[in-house]
């Protein structure tokens, strides 16, 4: 009989025991869950310019809206009777991946540029730009237990931007990208990426523009904490003239090309049980050259808030 109580009382401290234990063991798993997935949807750029190195998971799909805020007040060479431009870009970034191997992506720009001396033109330039829609091949990845990540991608600029002499010129034609880039874990915590990119229009756009080749060397430094990063991100952008048709004065060159490097400081924070990420950053010209006098920002404030899906 009294083996039978024990027995009795024993089964009944397991059955107290066991939907606590397991709830326990349940909540760590998630936290740990939680983590991973945490370094795994943030530590990417802030910097408009830049992409990083890799690709999405197959099946999974990335929204973002990435922004840029310049004051172009300061004069650069014999400038200073130039307008000052206060200027936004709108990007909207859609990233799918289609295998482990590849995926297709896509950005939407909207410019709004304002200028306080218009004459003779507009105040307001803006409107949507020309989308780019890009295939990216990753045949290397850390995910994937790679030492390190590279990824090249093709793609199209898209003639999706409007014409009229308040929208950008040279918009509004079919063009090419394309971009190598690689990235590695230096450590469990600290990221890099580097990347070249190529930006080609065919033809002339809005207002009889061509827009002249861009190329671009982009860098990161990132080092990643549980639920938010820092980072330094660098841009390089070479830009050539543009030329333009005049009726009955044949084509001129725009001279209006520029070389110009802007570094930073950046941080994202990670809104893991959203699946989601936010950004923000500072860039600073530390090397600048136009074709001609103009007005520069002497600094960029950048945003980015993404989601997968």
């Amino acid at each position: 009989m009294q083996t039978r109580y024990i027995f009795l009382a024993c089964l009944l401290a397991a059955c107290m025991i066991s939907p606590q234990s397991a709830p326990a063991a349940e909540a760590e798993k998630n936290l740990q869950k939680q983590s991973t997935r945490s370094r795994m949807i943030f530590g990417a750029p802030v910097n408009v310019n830049i992409s990083g190195a890799g690709s999405m998971a197959e099946g999974v799909l990335m929204t973002g809206i990435n922004t840029s805020f310049a004051d172009r007040v300061t004069p650069f060479g014999n400038a200073s009777r130039n307008s000052d431009v206060f200027s936004q870009t709108w990007l909207l970034k859609v990233r799918y991946g289609i295998t482990e191997y590849l995926e297709v992506w896509t950005t939407t720009p909207y410019l709004n540029n304002r200028r306080t001396n218009p004459e003779p033109n507009p105040q307001y330039i803006y409107g949507i730009g020309d989308t780019v829609l890009n295939l990216t091949f990753c045949p290397w990845h850390e995910r994937r237990g790679d030492s390190f990540t590279a990824s090249s991608s093709v793609g199209l600029w898209l003639p999706m931007a409007a014409w009229g002499a308040d929208h950008p010129a040279g918009l509004g034609v079919m063009g090419f990208r394309g971009q190598a880039a690689v990235g590695k874990f230096l450590t469990k915590d600290i990221k890099i990426d580097t990347e070249g990119v190529w930006n080609a229009r065919f033809a002339r756009g809005n207002q009889d523009v061509r827009l002249g080749d861009q190329f671009q060397w982009n860098s990161q430094i990132r080092y990643l904490f549980d639920y938010f990063d820092v980072g330094v991100e660098s841009s390089m952008v070479w830009q050539l003239s543009s030329d333009k048709v005049f009726s009955g004065r044949g084509t001129r060159d725009l001279r209006n090309g520029y070389t110009e490097w802007f570094v930073g400081p950046s941080v994202n924070i990670a809104i893991d049980p959203l699946g989601m990420w936010a950004g923000i950053g500072a860039f600073f010209p530390v090397m600048r050259y136009t074709d001609s006098p103009t007005k520069v920002e002497n600094v960029r404030v950048e945003f980015k808030i993404a989601k997968l899906w």
